[in-house]
């Protein structure tokens, strides 16, 4: 049973932490240590990754690898896509009308 607990634990969160903490305190502390390390870790990347998620309309910045160009362009976000093999894909437009697309890790907010 205590397995059980900590797998709905960890899959729905639908046990209370604290019966979590009560059935592993006695014989596995340093475990639990460990295991609320992770769940903190993974909740602070869950918000992390939600709120730098780009709007359309956004104002963002391309880097200038991606481009091929020397500076950064600045754009507006026409499409954000959720690529299985790539991650997310963002697509900006500048003001000149050319269309840069690529993995989020070439963009940041203006």
């Amino acid at each position: 049973m205590p397995f059980a607990a900590l797998i709905d634990f960890i899959i729905c969160g639908n046990v209370k932490q604290s019966i979590v903490v009560d059935i592993f305190s006695k014989h596995f502390s340093c475990f639990l240590r460990t295991f609320k390390i992770i769940v903190y870790a993974l909740q602070a990347y869950k918000k992390y990754k939600i709120a730098m998620e780009p709007k359309l309309g956004d104002i963002m910045k391309v880097n200038p690898s991606l481009t091929g160009l020397t500076d950064w362009i600045e754009g507006q976000v026409i499409d954000v896509e959720h690529n299985p093999f790539m991650g997310l894909v963002i697509s900006i437009k500048d003001n000149v009308g050319r269309i840069f697309f690529g993995q989020s890790k070439y963009f940041k907010l203006a």
